[in-house]
Parts: C-alpha cells; structure tokens; sequence
C-alpha cells in the first residue's frame, strides 16, 4: 500500500499545461462586478476577511483547489498533489481603485491581471477583490487555470461558490486541512512506467469486453470510425481578441457564498 496519494492529470488537462507557453495562457478568466451590499464596512471598503472565511467555508468541497503539480519525471505529464504550504492571503488578492473607479478603468485592470501567468509552484487560481467602483459595487475578478476547469465544472463551482440571495447566514467551520504526503520523484516515476507497460494488456482487455458487449460489432465499429473522422474534420475558431471571455457583466445582489 503506498504511503502517498496523488491524482494524475487526464490527457486532455494535460495538454492544455503543454499548449501554455510565452503570450499563450490557458487560464480560464472573469470578471464579475457585485452590490457591496452586507460586505460594506463602515469606512465604505469591503470585508476582505469574511470574504476569505467565507471560501474557506467551501474549499474542502474543491480539492483542487488546495493542490498543485508535480511533473513526473521523463515523462510530458503531471500530478496533482495536495500543498502542505497552502495559503490563502496568497490566493485572494485585495485592491482597489481610485474613487469611483469606472467601467474602463476596471477593464484596464482586468487585463494587466488575466495577462499573467499562474504560479505553478502553487495551487493554480486567483481571485482578485477590486473595491472602490462606482455606485457603492465591488469587483471579483478570477484566474483558474483549464487543467482545473471547464464549462460543466464552472457551473457547478459557481453554484458553491455564489448565492441567489444577499442574506448572511452563518458561515460554517470548515473541516480541518490535513495535506495527503506527496510520492518522490523516483515514485512517479516508477509508477508511470508500471502504468505505461500495462497499457497494452488494458487495451486487449477492453477490446474483448467491447466485442463481447456489442450486438453487431461491424456496426459498432463502423459508427465509431465515422465518430472518430467527424470529430477531427472539426475546426476550431476564435475571436481576433487575447482574451477569450464574455464581457464584464454586473450582478445584481448576488454574492459569494454565506454572504
């Protein structure tokens, strides 16, 4: 039984660490403006330290949130283990903008902040909170990178994340953190190598449990290679834009989660 844990990175999230390089990102990015509403402080800044407490509450629903990655050894390819180092002042970042910071002057920022490159030494996102907008507003800007994320698990970390409404209710205490031991070097990758030796066997496995499940193989075979030919006469388009995103978009009384 080994004495470490880690989760290896599908294909396809790793790739998207492999396409990162120079000016190209692969973070996935926001920005949305919210009512200041129970997050006002009396000198009209906002409640940073509720606002973390607040995602404390949650992380423990988001491992990922709380790892970050380890290349295996001779290989084009990646783990994620959990950081023992784990701090979130570094994750959420506080600033602000001068009184009343207007729609341009947060687009500026945006854009310094989505055009650099997540820290992969550390758990890979950011979320950045921008007092000082007009019409008493407050903005959270996040960095996510797509390895962690995509539009199904977007959704589904914004519902943990947001509420419908602006009540307050009590945050809970979150289950204590205790980091999992990461594997050496040398344990990934011996690991990769037992992996990669099995691969064949596991591909003759799966064949024989395909014809032996499949009513009319011939059939099957054949809907699967025009699957497989339409899929990759797909081509790909993107806007003439470096950033790849929905414009700002206001919220109106909705709020991080147990706000």
């Amino acid at each position: 039984m080994p004495k470490y844990a880690y989760d290896r990175l599908t294909a396809q999230d790793n790739s998207f660490l492999l396409l990162e390089r120079g000016n190209v990102l692969m973070h996935v990015a926001s920005a949305l403006v919210c009512d200041a509403g129970p997050l006002r402080k009396r000198d009209g800044g906002i409640d940073i330290d509720t606002f973390k407490r607040a995602t404390e509450s949650f992380l423990h629903l988001v491992p990922r949130y709380r790892q970050r990655l380890h290349a295996i050894p001779f290989f084009d390819h990646a783990v994620w283990v959990d950081d023992p180092h784990f701090d979130i002042d570094y994750h959420i970042r506080h600033t602000a903008l001068p009184v009343p910071g207007s729609a341009e002057q947060l687009k500026r920022l945006s854009a310094r902040i989505m055009a650099q490159r997540l820290d992969r030494k550390r758990p890979l996102w950011e979320t950045w909170i921008v007092e000082g907008l007009e019409a008493d507003r407050f903005a959270m800007i996040t960095k996510i990178h797509h390895c962690m994320i995509d539009g199904e698990s977007g959704v589904d970390l914004a519902y943990i994340q947001m509420s419908p409404t602006p009540e307050v209710p009590e945050l809970a205490k979150p289950p204590a953190f205790y980091p999992r031991t990461a594997p050496s070097r040398f344990e990934l990758w011996r690991d990769e190598v037992a992996r990669q030796f099995g691969i064949p066997f596991q591909i003759v496995r799966d064949f024989r449990q395909f014809t032996a499940d499949a009513e009319d193989l011939g059939e099957e075979l054949r809907t699967r290679a025009k699957a497989v030919v339409n899929t990759l006469g797909m081509g790909t388009s993107a806007d003439d834009t470096p950033i790849q995103s929905v414009p700002i978009c206001t919220i109106q009384s909705v709020l991080p989660t147990c706000f």
